[in-house]
């Protein structure tokens, strides 16, 4: 039986990079996987990973999705929105084209805000879910959170005044996830897409909140690391000095807005045991994940 092809969009992004990567070590023996990229030259180490076609197929350019679905004979596509502005209108027409290209299952990534429209990134997020639903193709949908790796933000101060701030109040629960595991949970449903046809899934990890989160670094680094709740509007002119744009920035104030008056799947206590439900595995911790990064606050 020749096995069924899975194509990545997106593959040198974040989530698109962490997903190839958990195909090539979990699943490279039961399905072929095509690292979709504007340019396949510059796919580098990614290319190198076992099982790893690259492929060139631009969410910009239908054209191209089409011609890379029609070449590879991709049965399942993950659609992953770029980080632009009209993002949920770019997926939304790259989902269109799967089915019209003739592929058989489509996973795209959400929001944890998708159920809160009145906010940017659940605005965005609400449409394109509405519209992978009208296309008529079989589909999941992970709604994910924030990743676990936005604590590395926190490190040049801690460096500097041993402080972190967020507009969140100090016990608001938070379940993140790594950028690892949400590679993996992707994976997993690329390589088994029957098993979870028009799914949407919330998916974090245990939550945790910033008492934890100053209460690990104090242990880990031998000195008090305090916390601060800093107004909205320092913590969007923050966002922005980061290189955010004002809509995405605008955006990330609304993600821990939702946190702070504990709505949404990062405050979804059932979300956690989901992710396992999908892995067969527990999501990574933030007790486990400081401890691999905890140089970097040093």
């Amino acid at each position: 039986m020749a096995q069924p092809s899975v194509l990545v969009l997106g593959s040198r992004g974040n989530m698109g990079s962490f997903t190839l990567q958990s195909l090539s070590d979990l699943f490279s023996d039961k399905v072929k996987i095509f690292a979709g990229t504007r340019d396949p030259s510059k796919l580098g180490d990614l290319a190198a990973l076992k099982g790893v076609s690259p492929i060139r197929a631009d969410i910009n350019d239908l054209t191209s999705l089409s011609e890379a679905i029609k070449s590879c004979g991709a049965s399942t596509v993950f659609v992953l929105p770029p980080a632009v502005e009209n993002r949920a209108q770019l997926a939304a027409a790259a989902v269109a084209m799967c089915r019209e290209a003739g592929a058989n299952h489509v996973v795209t990534v959400s929001t944890s805000l998708a159920e809160l429209p009145e906010t940017i990134f659940g605005g965005q997020m609400s449409f394109l879910e509405r519209k992978v639903k009208e296309v008529g193709l079989p589909y999941t949908v992970l709604r994910i959170p924030i990743y676990m790796e936005w604590h590395l933000s926190s490190v040049p101060a801690v460096k500097k005044d041993s402080t972190i701030s967020n507009i969140t109040p100090i016990d608001a629960p938070m379940g993140l996830l790594t950028k690892c595991d949400l590679g993996r949970a992707a994976a997993t449903v690329l390589a088994n897409p029957s098993a979870h046809i028009n799914k949407i899934y919330n998916i974090t990890s245990q939550p945790h909140t910033h008492a934890d989160v100053i209460r690990l670094l104090s242990e880990h680094l031998g000195r008090e690391i305090k916390y601060s709740v800093a107004s909205e509007e320092d913590f969007l002119q923050a966002a922005k000095n980061e290189g955010f744009p004002d809509w995405q920035a605008k955006g990330v104030v609304g993600l821990w807005r939702a946190i702070a008056d504990r709505v949404g799947i990062m405050s979804d206590p059932e979300a956690p045991a989901t992710y396992k439900a999908i892995t067969g595995i527990e999501p990574t911790t933030l007790q486990q994940w400081l401890p691999t990064v905890i140089e970097s606050f040093k």
